[in-house]
């Protein structure tokens, strides 16, 4: 279950269930030629109702369902599969589902809470108790345009992190009507997803701001974050353990968390997203 984490011992956190979110819509424009992780290459532009129009860049056709990336007719759920119809379920609003994912690395835990945070910014986050060990980070990104009075500050966002702890079947199966967070989890411009070890090997923080963020900060600025899907860096914080940090841009200033378990509450998957609200 998530927990309530406040930079000391975490306590009992409090849950909601899944609402309902109002659909929010942002303009997005461009057009873009970007490159999707199966290779094709996609045409994005905006369209008429303030979503994204996204078509083959080699054909011109417009791309919907199945054709944006989502796999079909399959009797297994690959990981793939998996990853898009978590997207489908547990967007909260119909523009906050990405356009892609990718596998953005490993996230190494030493067995403790973990968290996606802005760490100068979330007070009172929530936090997620994973087993020690090494799980892969799937980042669902889109394009969006922050400013509707600004076509030019276009960019690529995160949407969604999910991370699998069991086989893509196993999560399939289990029930996905599970509860979120019932309170703020704030974020500004940058989320980092680590875990409580990997934390502590930072401090102290000068006014909350770990010493390895400026340089990622400005690693990732260097590289165009808003010109390219992969936008995010990894940063190793302990040599002899392996923990380490994941920094994702997002344009959200609040963040929400599901937990998909088997019968036994053990958990299967974690998904991270943008709040709806």
């Amino acid at each position: 279950m998530a927990e309530d984490h406040r930079r000391g011992p975490p306590v009992s956190g409090r849950t909601r269930r899944v609402r309902a979110r109002a659909d929010l819509r942002a303009q997005h424009l461009g057009p873009i030629t970007a490159l999707r992780a199966d290779g094709r290459a996609v045409l994005v532009s905006g369209s008429g109702d303030g979503g994204v129009r996204r078509s083959d860049a080699e054909t011109g056709g417009r791309m919907t369902g199945t054709t944006s990336g989502r796999p079909e007719g399959h009797d297994t759920v690959d990981a793939e599969q998996l990853l898009w119809r978590l997207a489908d379920r547990l967007a909260p609003f119909p523009n906050a589902k990405p356009d892609w994912f990718d596998h953005a690395g490993d996230l190494v835990v030493a067995d403790g809470p973990v968290i996606w945070e802005t760490p100068w910014v979330t007070e009172g986050g929530f936090t997620h108790r994973l087993p020690a060990g090494t799980y892969p980070v799937h980042v669902g990104t889109s394009a969006c345009t922050p400013d509707d009075h600004d076509p030019d500050a276009f960019r690529y966002t995160t949407r969604m992190l999910v991370v699998p702890l069991a086989d893509p079947d196993r999560i399939a199966q289990a029930e996905w009507d599970v509860e979120c967070y019932d309170d703020v989890h704030m974020v500004e411009d940058y989320a980092v997803l680590w875990g409580e070890e990997a934390m502590r090997a930072t401090l102290p923080h000068e006014d909350g701001v770990p010493a390895f963020f400026p340089d990622v900060r400005d690693r990732i600025e260097a590289e165009g974050p808003h010109l390219r899907r992969d936008n995010w860096a990894e940063v190793v914080l302990d040599r002899d353990t392996g923990v380490n940090a994941l920094v994702f841009p997002v344009t959200a200033e609040n963040l929400n968390g599901y937990e998909i378990v088997d019968d036994e509450e053990n958990l299967l998957c974690l998904v991270l997203t943008e709040a709806g609200w």
